[in-house]
């Protein structure tokens, strides 16, 4: 540097202005730095909830893994079996509900099933777990008569669906609702049978087989042979949909107009029985022959002709509804429920006319009992069901379990039982087992898998508000950080825009909850 150019820049250090340096800048600088730190990290936090909240709301459905099983495998009833969760039902016009539109599946060909779930507590159809995956299916049954007339699910105790013991084949009772008019032609009703592996689907009109002053006769109850052949059925007959006729009895007083028939393997008609076998039907063997349990006795149809033996039904048997019962294969035994609380299992001797019993070791004292089928002449299939109380509905009876027990033939030293399919109750949602495919409960370990099933995600609207609302807040959060890296934003309102994006994240989290 020259003497002349040094000269110069004194000269120019002297004539500028003095600087006035504020004794607090670096304490107001460090406070600053402190705020500017603080935003950055509450900007973060705020994004990480969002996102956090974001990936809580949108789950992905994962992929289900196919258990490893021979080809011919027919599959099994799962260890155990889980409530549908709300969202995949919705509500029809009148007095309809079904299956939601994107959830419900037209196509029947799911190859073999081993449980149909019901909930009659939510008013929903039922659905069908197949036998090789355990997945949930939800089929839209054409007619079905729970679908179409949600109010008979209070006044009716039987489904009107019932699944073959091999799991092949799924009986339902269809009927198509009406106003009340003058109209007295008759309602087409009757029973439709789905092949399950061909996705086929056999009607049985009952529309010809109407008395004269019916309209209907609803097939709530439907009961099939142990060989998945036969299959028989009882309902209430109809003035018009909805109004249960009523007759005569033998003393002349008035009581509900009933049917029982039989259907023969492959058939598309009905064979009406006769009036003695009154309410209700309890078995099918593999001969078409059927028994009804009574109050009075036994009523017994076999290749047109009826008999009756009169005798008196055990206590445990006599109070309530007579639930379906099962033939055992050899069509000499017949499996019966118990709507009375007991640990007891019967056995209706068809040729001695004798109740023979089996108890059935419980955790629960106060259950009944359902016949399922039966697996050979020496172990029979029951649920369990204890009874359970519903919010929605009060007091009523949920099969909860399924074993496998020995006959009432085997000694007892060498009495057999096994708890083999349980029903997880999930809140107020209270899984109820419908119909079960006897033939493939296991006699051994299970192979699939106990898990719960992969439901697919619905979406009901405070998840979709609690995404928007997180998204607001992402979108906050992301706006502060870019203007904090460029130094555009002054504290306050990078403060400001902190709090808005951590309260729209905490009010994501609320609407969750």
């Amino acid at each position: 540097m020259t003497q002349q150019l040094r000269s110069e820049l004194e000269r120019i250090a002297q004539d500028a202005p003095r600087v006035h340096v504020p004794e607090d800048t670096w304490t107001r600088g460090r406070r600053a730095h402190r705020r500017s730190v603080l935003v950055t990290v509450a900007a973060v936090l705020a994004l990480i909830a969002s996102l956090g909240g974001l990936a809580a709301l949108l789950p992905l459905d994962a992929p289900r893994v196919e258990p490893a099983a021979p080809r011919d495998w027919p599959g099994e009833v799962p260890s155990k079996v889980y409530p549908v969760p709300p969202g995949f039902d919705a509500a029809g016009p009148g007095d309809t509900t079904r299956w939601a539109r994107e959830y419900a599946e037209t196509d029947l060909r799911i190859g073999r099933a081993s449980v149909v779930m019901g909930d009659t507590s939510q008013f929903r159809p039922p659905a069908v777990v197949t036998a090789r995956d355990g997945v949930y299916h939800f089929l839209d049954l054409p007619g079905y008569v729970l679908s179409d007339n949600t109010a008979m699910m209070m006044r009716e105790r039987d489904f009107g669906i019932a699944l073959s013991p091999d799991g092949r084949y799924l009986a339902w009772a269809y009927g198509l609702p009406v106003t009340r008019s003058d109209d007295q032609a008759p309602i087409r009703c009757g029973i439709r049978i789905a092949d399950l592996t061909t996705g086929e689907v056999r009607d049985i009109d009952l529309r010809s087989i109407l008395e004269p002053a019916a309209q209907a006769v609803i097939p709530m109850r439907l009961v099939w042979a142990p060989d998945s052949s036969w299959l028989a059925w009882s309902g209430r007959q109809y003035d018009t949909y909805g109004g249960m006729r009523e007759v005569e009895d033998t003393d002349g007083r008035p009581t509900r107009a009933t049917m029982v028939g039989v259907v023969a393997p492959g058939e598309t008609t009905s064979t009406v029985l006769p009036r003695a076998f009154g309410a209700g039907v309890t078995a099918v063997d593999s001969n078409g022959t059927v028994t009804a349990v009574r109050a009075g006795g036994v009523t017994r149809w076999e290749r047109g002709e009826t008999t009756q033996v009169s005798g008196n039904r055990p206590r445990a048997l006599r109070q309530g509804h007579t639930s379906p019962g099962v033939a055992s294969p050899s069509g000499r035994y017949v499996l019966l429920g118990s709507a009375r609380a007991s640990r007891r299992v019967y056995a209706y001797d068809t040729r001695t006319g004798r109740y023979l019993h089996r108890s059935s070791p419980s955790d629960q004292p106060r259950q009944t009992s359902v016949a399922l089928g039966w697996q050979g002449e020496d172990r029979m299939v029951v649920g369990a069901q204890p009874l359970l109380r519903s919010p929605k509905m009060g007091q009523y009876m949920g099969m909860s379990r399924i074993a496998v027990l020995s006959s009432p033939t085997v000694p007892a030293d060498d009495g057999f039982y096994s708890v083999k399919t349980i029903a997880q109750q999930d809140g107020d949602l209270i899984p109820q087992i419908v119909s079960v495919a006897s033939d493939l409960v296991p006699t051994g370990q299970h192979r699939l898998d106990a898990s719960p099933p992969d439901f697919p995600t619905v979406y009901d609207p405070q998840q979709v508000t609690g995404a928007a609302v997180a998204g607001v807040a992402v979108l906050l959060s992301g706006f502060l950080l870019l203007r904090i890296r460029h130094r555009r934003l002054t504290g306050r309102a990078a403060g400001g825009i902190a709090v808005l994006a951590l309260a729209a994240a905490a009010a994501a989290a609320a609407v969750v909850r």
